[in-house]
């Protein structure tokens, strides 16, 4: 199961990277529309290291806790967002960020039940 979350992490930063690269294709000139879209990609990439860390970290940390929240908050955000852009790329991003956040979901259920939580320190 991990080496199916690592491949679709990577799968969403090479989302994030096309993303950034199309942007001086889509915009002929630098301005705040081309900057939020180039953004976007960027933050496809944050998310896909996001979703590494909590595939190789400690899951009974409270850095998990704020991983997970960061994670179930891109979830919401590309959902909300599937209302405007309708393209089938982004449709893909959306479809491999709710797989894995299931994939999280049955990841912390497994380790819930082998081991207790702890602080970090």
């Amino acid at each position: 199961m991990k080496k199916i979350m690592i491949l679709i992490a990577t799968l969403i930063a090479l989302i994030g990277i096309a993303h950034i690269a199309v942007t001086p294709l889509t915009f002929k000139s630098f301005h705040t529309d081309a900057l939020w879209f180039g953004s976007a990609g960027l933050a496809f990439i944050f998310l896909a290291f996001l979703h590494i860390m909590l595939v190789i970290g400690d899951q009974r940390t409270l850095h998990f806790i704020f991983a997970y929240i960061g994670n179930g908050l891109s979830v919401i955000l590309f959902i909300l967002f599937l209302s405007i852009v309708s393209s089938p790329n982004f449709i893909l991003l959306v479809v491999l960020v709710v797989i894995q956040t299931i994939l999280f979901v049955l990841l912390q259920l497994k380790t819930r039940k082998t081991n207790k939580w702890k602080a970090v320190k």
